[in-house]
């Protein structure tokens, strides 16, 4: 099976299931670039939401992925455990993305919930309950401090439900709130050591050279720790083709990362002409359907068949026979 465990969804209802968005001359321009894509098929008067879920459940369900993670996103909280509106740019609930979810039998629930908040094992044992399948954060968006002693009994009882934990790692530009250095993948080693599954988002890479890549960091954790991954989602720049090659020519590595989308970024198939050609690249740029053309890009690169099968032995799920692709990339692994 074919596993996308990183999309994205928005609601754009104030209120909504818990959701929220701030106002507009507060929202960070590539998140206005994203809103705005998508719902660019919504005409005046329609409702985008509806609009929009009909759009994505057409794409799920022509795509040639088999079981895609919808991510929910959590506001920012203070230490003491006080919501922090005027530094949350963008709520969207568990509850609103477990009912979005419903609608398809290829969607799965991934639930977020802030660490500091007063309710969160409370809150986590309900969104294990609803049958989330991980949980989701982007540190420096929601100001969660991964190595802080008050994260510790969060990760303890993740770990007694076997949820994994996928973390931003490396700069954010969508929600860029707080420090980019809340998202170094070695500050996730109480999670680790506490035995959460933790999937490192990004792999730690950069998207521009003017930035800090934390790449060499999520390496290192990802060669130390046997419970730590990461995903291929934003590997939309030329950056990523160095990073991306090292990791498919290490049978240790390549057994350490999984497959994501990060929908609604965009990907360019462009920015891999020097490895792809222009005539492939041409191919794969006229996919009009945004997780075919994900996947199939990352085919074009060489990623192989268990990078993409491998959520299956990652995820909460119902237990399942593993596939054969996983068990025959397991076995050679070991």
């Amino acid at each position: 099976m074919i596993f996308d465990i990183h999309v994205h969804v928005v609601g754009f209802k104030a209120g909504e299931g818990g959701n929220y968005l701030c106002s507009w001359h507060k929202m960070p321009l590539l998140m206005r670039w994203i809103l705005r894509r998508i719902t660019r098929h919504s005409r005046k008067g329609m409702d985008p939401d509806r609009t929009f879920r009909r759009r994505f459940i057409q794409w799920i369900d022509e795509s040639p992925v088999d079981r895609s993670v919808l991510l929910a996103l959590d506001g920012v909280y203070q230490r003491n455990g006080a919501f922090s509106r005027d530094h949350t740019r963008i709520v969207v609930s568990n509850d609103y993305v477990v009912n979005y979810a419903a609608q398809h039998d290829k969607l799965l629930f991934g639930a977020s919930i802030h660490p500091y908040r007063r309710d969160a094992l409370d809150e986590l044992d309900r969104v294990a309950q609803m049958g989330a399948c991980l949980l989701k954060w982007i540190p420096s968006a929601q100001n969660i401090t991964l190595d802080d002693p008050a994260c510790y009994a969060f990760y303890e009882r993740l770990a007694s439900w076997k949820m994994p934990l996928l973390v931003h790692t490396g700069v954010e530009h969508s929600l860029p709130t707080f420090q980019h250095n809340l998202n170094d993948p070695r500050r996730l080693q109480p999670a680790l050591e506490r035995g959460v599954t933790v999937i490192g988002a990004h792999c730690g890479t950069r998207i521009f050279l003017h930035e800090k890549s934390y790449y060499s960091q999520w390496k290192s954790m990802a060669l130390q720790y046997p419970n730590f991954y990461g995903d291929l989602s934003a590997f939309v720049s030329p950056l990523h083709i160095n990073p991306l090659q090292e990791i498919l020519d290490s049978s240790t590595l390549r057994c350490k990362i999984v497959f994501g989308s990060d929908f609604p970024v965009y990907l360019m198939p462009i920015w891999f002409v020097s490895k792809l050609g222009i005539k492939r690249v041409n191919e794969l740029g006229k996919l009009e359907n945004p997780f075919e053309r994900s996947y199939s890009t990352m085919k074009a690169l060489g990623v192989p068949d268990e990078v993409f099968a491998r959520a299956e032995n990652l995820l909460r799920l119902p237990r399942v026979a593993a596939s054969p692709v996983v068990k025959r990339a397991e076995e050679r692994a070991t």
